[in-house]
């Protein structure tokens, strides 16, 4: 393939395998060829339509699975594929994923179909109480980087000590932690779960924003793709919750007792 087009595609100078800028864009104008071939088979067979993949952070799993996707399932009897990736974007590049939500805490530099931000709060068990003289207790979700690498920035740019209680693999571990008492943690303050209590202790550090981007596959067919990540966008970012109902939930945390 280089000779046919006179230039190397790989760039031999990199650590393991990277294109050149020649090579970068023969694997898009391959891609686009797969994904006519995939619509032209489509057409041609009466074979079902091959399932949407999806990439879902866990901690947006719950909403979106229970909402979005069943709501637009039925509407399109559209089939899915849900994938959990570490890098989601990259899912995105090599073609293994049609549609990936990424959580991060700068703008993404790919283009998004769909972008916005959420506030964060910091979650406890309602009636938890933090002692003044001890490390904040974190409850650490390792399928919730983003947010977790926020808060924990947040703790040590404010110079509060804080602690590795409880570790999990996922959002519905880590609230049930929070709700044992285990720790603290941070979470989408719209999402808060019904069981846990949005702490207010004046030492925590304020939370900066998680901005949360809707991308599409270069070369995917604009339709479906298009329209389910309007309909997840419009899901996450509708107001289920009013204010009224956070601050009834709103629970100021005095010291632990011993």
């Amino acid at each position: 393939l280089q000779t046919l087009l006179g230039g190397e595609l790989l760039d031999k100078r990199a650590p393991g395998v990277a294109l050149t800028p020649k090579g970068e864009a023969v694997v898009r104008h391959a891609r686009r060829l797969l994904s006519v071939n995939d619509q032209i088979l489509q057409t041609a067979s009466r074979r079902s339509a091959p399932a949407l993949r999806v990439g879902i952070p866990d901690e947006a799993e719950a909403l979106v699975l229970a909402g979005a996707l069943a709501e637009f399932r039925r509407a399109a009897s559209v089939r899915f594929e849900i994938h959990a990736c570490d890098d989601p974007v990259r899912a995105l590049e090599l073609g293994d994923l049609d549609l990936a939500i990424v959580f991060s805490e700068i703008s993404p530099e790919r283009e998004a179909r769909r972008q916005w931000r959420e506030a964060l709060a910091w979650v406890c068990a309602p009636g938890t109480r933090l002692g003044r003289d001890a490390p904040i207790p974190m409850v650490l979700c390792d399928g919730a980087e983003a947010i977790t690498r926020l808060a924990i920035s947040a703790l040590e740019r404010s110079g509060l000590a804080w602690e590795s209680a409880c570790r999990v693999p996922g959002r519905i571990s880590g609230a049930a932690a929070v709700r044992a008492g285990l720790g603290i943690a941070a979470a989408v303050r719209r999402h808060v779960p019904a069981e846990l209590a949005i702490c207010d202790d004046p030492r925590l550090p304020k939370l900066p924003e998680l901005i949360c981007a809707i991308h599409l596959r270069e070369g995917a067919a604009r339709d479906p793709v298009e329209r389910l990540a309007d309909a997840i966008a419009d899901r996450m970012t509708e107001d289920r919750r009013t204010t009224d109902d956070l601050d009834a939930r709103l629970t100021i945390i005095p010291e632990m007792p011993r």
